[in-house]
C-alpha cells in the first residue's frame, strides 16, 4: 500500500510540472519488523511479497539497501521542498527497536530552509505522543492536510489554519495512470500471479 502511496504521489506531483525523487529512509527496526509475519498463511506468500517488492523498487527509484537508516545525513538532502506523507507516518510506534514518534517524519534532520508540506498524512490511533509530536512540529509546515477528518480538526486546531481532507494519493493518480502501469508491466504481473497459482 505504501509503494503505490508513494509511486502514485510521485505522478502527481510530476504531473504538476515539477521533478520529483524519493528519500530513502528505512530504519533498520522498522524493516525487521516487516520480515516476520503474524500469520502462517502469510508466511508462506513472504517469498512472493519480497520478489514483488525488490521488482518493483526500480519504478520509484530506490534500490534495495536504503541510504538513510536514521537521520543522519539528511541534512545534506538538496531540494525546495519536501512532501511528506501519505498514510500513517506520523503514528506511535510499538516495533521493538522503533518505538514512539519518528521524528523524521515530522521533518526533523533536514534543513531548515526546505518548505515542508503534508499530504494525508495519519496518525491511527490518537494518542498522547502523536498528539504532542503534532503540536510541536506542524508549526514548520508551510501546507498541511490529513486524510482523516478528525486529524484535520486538530491540525486547525493547532495551527489556526483550515486544513483540508484530501484523497489518498492511490486514487488521486486515476484510472489512465494505473492502466499505464499495468500495461507497463503486464508480463511480470502474469508471471507473478501464475507463481501464487503454484
Amino acid at each position: 500500500g505504501a509503494f503505490l502511496q508513494a509511486l502514485a504521489l510521485k505522478n502527481v506531483i510530476g504531473s504538476l510540472g515539477d521533478e520529483a525523487f524519493f528519500i530513502d529512509y528505512w530504519p533498520e527496526a522498522h524493516e525487521r519488523a516487516y520480515k516476520h509475519n503474524r500469520t502462517f498463511l502469510l508466511s508462506l506468500l513472504k517469498p512472493f511479497q519480497d520478489r514483488a517488492f525488490r521488482k518493483c523498487l526500480p519504478m520509484i527509484g530506490v534500490g534495495l539497501k536504503p541510504e538513510f537508516r536514521d537521520g543522519k545525513g539528511l541534512s545534506g538532502i538538496d531540494c525546495n521542498r519536501i512532501v511528506f506523507g501519505s498514510d500513517q507516518i506520523w503514528w506511535n510506534s510499538v516495533i521493538k527497536g522503533y518505538e514512539g514518534v519518528d521524528e523524521v517524519y515530522f521533518g526533523k534532520g533536514f534543513r531548515p530552509d526546505i518548505r515542508r508540506i503534508a499530504y494525508a498524512p495519519s496518525i491511527g490511533r490518537e494518542n498522547e505522543a502523536s498528539l504532542e509530536a503534532v503540536k510541536e512540529y506542524c508549526a514548520s509546515f508551510s501546507a498541511l492536510s490529513a486524510r482523516e477528518s478528525s486529524l484535520a480538526s486538530i491540525l486547525s486546531d493547532i495551527s489556526g489554519k483550515d486544513v483540508p481532507v484530501v484523497l489518498d494519493p492511490v486514487l488521486l493518480a486515476g484510472r489512465d495512470f494505473w492502466e499505464k502501469v499495468r500495461k507497463k508491466n503486464q508480463r511480470y504481473y502474469t508471471t507473478f500471479l501464475m507463481n501464487m497459482d503454484l
